[in-house]
């Protein structure tokens, strides 16, 4: 008798509901967890690879005084710079800091090490110094990219 009701149970819409709820349940959980890790500033930006998702990274992610490793475990190594432009990038930082103080208030140092993010035409530079980020303002991240000349006005234009 038990025999056959367990059988009558085990056929029972009831089961069939429950069992359909229970497995929606967990797809809708694995779903949501998948969601919020591909959602993250980094994860985004490993995906889309772009600017958009860089900046969005950098706005919310980064702040001054993290190390190298951290960003690169983020977003990953970067473009290389040799020790040529290493030094070419070393005495641009010093001529933007010094007409430029505010924006680059920890100015530049001889052995400052840079990591680039290309996108498009533009390489973005990340100063750091003894393996830490500095010259960061995560508010310049919210801003569209806009170029900043040395010059007076740019070549093309003359």
């Amino acid at each position: 008798m038990s025999h056959a009701l367990n059988e009558n149970l085990s056929r029972s819409p009831h089961r069939r509901r429950l069992t359909l709820g229970l497995v929606s349940a967990a797809v809708v959980a694995m779903i949501l967890v998948a969601g919020y890790f591909l959602l993250t500033p980094s994860a985004y930006f490993r995906v889309l690879r772009d600017e958009a998702s860089y900046r969005r990274f950098m706005a919310t992610c980064v702040r001054p005084g993290c190390t190298m490793a951290e960003i690169q475990q983020s977003l990953g190594d970067g473009v290389v710079v040799t020790e040529k432009d290493r030094l070419r990038l070393v005495a641009v930082f010093e001529e933007v800091a010094k007409r430029s103080p505010e924006f680059y208030p920890d100015g530049a140092k001889p052995h400052d090490q840079f990591v680039g993010y290309k996108f498009g035409l533009n390489t973005f530079y990340l100063q750091f110094r003894d393996g830490v980020l500095v010259n960061f303002n995560p508010r310049e991240y919210d801003k569209p990219f806009e170029i900043t000349y040395l010059s007076p006005e740019p070549a093309s234009i003359r």
